[in-house]
C-alpha cells in the first residue's frame, strides 16, 4: 500500500526578539486596559473595587467602612476624616455600576436617602458625595450637579 509522505513543519518557531514576552507577560498573559477589566465588574465587585480604592486614601480619612446590604442608608463605602464617623466630618461614595452612563433617575433615590437620614439626623449630611462610575454621567446628570440650585429644584420637583 503506497501512500504519500507526510510532510511535517518544524514546531518550533524563530521568534523576533522584539516580540518576546518578558517571564511575567507570559505568566500574565496579555496587558488588558483596566477600563476593559472593570467593565465586566458586577455591582458588588465595583463596590469593592471602590471599597479598597478609598482605603488607599489613608492620608484623607481615619477609618472606611462599607455597610453592605439593603439597610445601607445611601451609603455604599464611607471615608470618616475624624473619630465622630457618621455623626462628624464624612465622606460618601455611591457605587454604581450600569451599562449606560448615569442619569438623574439613576441617583435620585440615593440623594433622597441622604437627604431623609440627614434630616432624621441618622447622620450628618456629608461632607461630600461622590458617584462613582466607569461609564461616567450623562450630559444632562454632569450640568445638574455641577448646579446646587438646579439640582435642588429637581431634587424637589421629584
Amino acid at each position: 500500500m503506497d501512500s504519500e509522505p507526510v510532510n511535517f513543519e518544524n514546531a518550533i518557531k524563530d521568534i523576533d526578539k522584539d516580540t518576546l514576552q518578558s517571564s511575567t507577560e507570559f505568566e500574565n498573559g496579555p496587558k488588558i486596559d483596566p477600563l476593559k477589566i472593570i467593565s465586566i465588574y458586577n455591582s458588588d465587585e465595583w463596590e469593592g473595587f471602590i471599597d479598597e480604592w478609598v482605603h488607599s486614601l489613608s492620608s484623607e480619612y481615619i477609618e472606611v467602612v462599607r455597610p453592605t446590604g439593603s439597610g445601607d442608608k445611601g451609603i455604599d463605602v464611607a471615608g470618616f476624616a475624624d473619630s465622630n464617623r457618621l455623626k462628624g466630618v464624612w465622606d460618601n461614595y455611591q457605587c454604581k455600576h450600569y451599562v449606560r452612563p448615569l442619569n438623574f433617575s439613576n441617583i435620585s433615590s440615593e440623594i433622597g436617602k441622604i437627604l431623609w437620614f440627614s434630616f432624621s439626623n441618622v447622620y450628618k449630611p456629608p461632607r461630600i458625595c461622590r458617584f462613582i462610575a466607569p461609564k461616567g454621567a450623562s450630559p444632562s446628570l454632569t450640568l445638574l450637579l455641577g448646579n446646587a440650585e438646579n439640582l435642588k429644584n429637581k431634587v424637589i420637583e421629584v
